[in-house]
């Protein structure tokens, strides 16, 4: 099974903000055989980027009755930036402790 992390995912500079899916053929032994983008016009440059990325991934293959089978799988992903959906955010500040007296 492959492990990522936050600087294991591609980087897309100028990709607009937006949703689209990945649709995974898994085979018997955790092998991505095939990778679908399913997204709109807008944002298949991105989807064509993030399913290359999931191409070398490993998976826990399917199991029924025992015995690892193939499988296929939606990967739902979110792309843009808070400041894109209208959002504001800062820092919180560490917590302080209360004054004694």
């Amino acid at each position: 099974m492959t492990t990522v992390s936050p600087e294991d995912w591609p980087s897309a500079p100028g990709a607009p903000s937006g949703s689209f899916q990945i649709e995974l053929d898994i085979d018997a032994q955790g092998r991505v055989t095939a990778q679908r983008p399913i997204c709109e016009p807008h944002m298949c440059g991105a989807a064509a980027i993030y399913a290359e990325t999931l191409a070398s991934w490993r998976f826990v293959p399917g199991e029924i009755l025992g015995h690892t089978v193939p499988s296929r799988i939606q990967i739902q992903f979110e792309i843009g930036t808070p400041f894109d959906e209208g959002l504001d955010s800062a820092p919180i500040p560490p917590p302080q402790s209360p004054t004694r007296q």
